[in-house]
């Protein structure tokens, strides 16, 4: 991907990628809207609260990206433009530290 990028962190805490360390990596958008905000939130297994007013973003590696969004040929082609997540997709790809408990959604 080319052109200027914003510095990112990623909200899991996994293994913290950013857009400075890994500057082709895909970071999607946690949704504003608040119910499905707590879903993904939950999916995630974080205990801390994340404000609604709070901009965050999970990275690709929690996605299957062919399968989770809507343009991903798209995407894949052009390169540039929005991730569009089809309906009700979530976070889903994740390992867990041994500390984490189990999310129930």
């Amino acid at each position: 991907m080319s052109g200027s990028y914003k510095y990112f962190v990623l909200y899991l805490n996994v293994l913290v990628p950013t857009t400075v360390a890994t500057p082709d990596e895909l970071f999607i958008h946690v949704p504003k809207d608040v119910k499905w905000r707590k879903l993904w939130i939950t999916a995630m297994r974080r205990a801390d609260p994340l404000s609604n007013k709070t901009t965050a973003f999970v990275c690709e590696d929690h996605f299957n990206l062919e399968q989770d969004m809507e343009n991903y040929v798209k995407f894949q082609i052009m390169k540039e433009g929005p991730i569009r997540l089809r309906p009700g997709v979530i976070p889903h790809k994740f390992i867990f530290q041994k500390s984490q408990t189990t999310a129930h959604i």
